[in-house]
């Protein structure tokens, strides 16, 4: 019996993640922790600092990301403060998906309770 196209799909998606959770991911901070950004680097320039001349929310974000893999954590807080504060958030998030698309279910949340008067 072959299975269903939608269960194929789900399989398809479910490979997809692991293998960015698995592969891609850890191969970006490989390249991040030995390559650092700078001047001549061969990573992409902000399309939008180049424009503008203006720094945009982001820059200074690979920067930041370099020296959190060194755990440098005041230097990453120079370069772009929003990432360091966001980081967390954006990994809940990720981990979330990556529960969501695996189970199919949502990752259980826990609560805190509201105020009372």
């Amino acid at each position: 019996m072959l299975p269903s196209p939608s269960s194929a799909r789900r399989w398809r998606t479910r490979l997809v993640v692991v293998a960015v959770a698995a592969v891609v991911l850890p191969a970006a901070a490989a390249v991040l922790y030995t390559y650092p950004p700078g001047e001549g680097s061969f990573y992409p320039p902000c399309l939008f600092h180049i424009v503008t001349g203006l720094h945009c929310p982001g820059c200074g974000g690979t920067r930041c990301a370099h020296a959190l893999l060194h755990g440098d954590l005041p230097q990453a807080l120079a370069w772009n403060p929003l990432l360091v504060v966001s980081l967390p958030f954006v990994a809940a998030f990720f981990i979330s998906a990556v529960y969501r698309s695996w189970t199919g279910r949502r990752l259980p949340v826990r609560l805190l309770p509201g105020w009372r008067n």
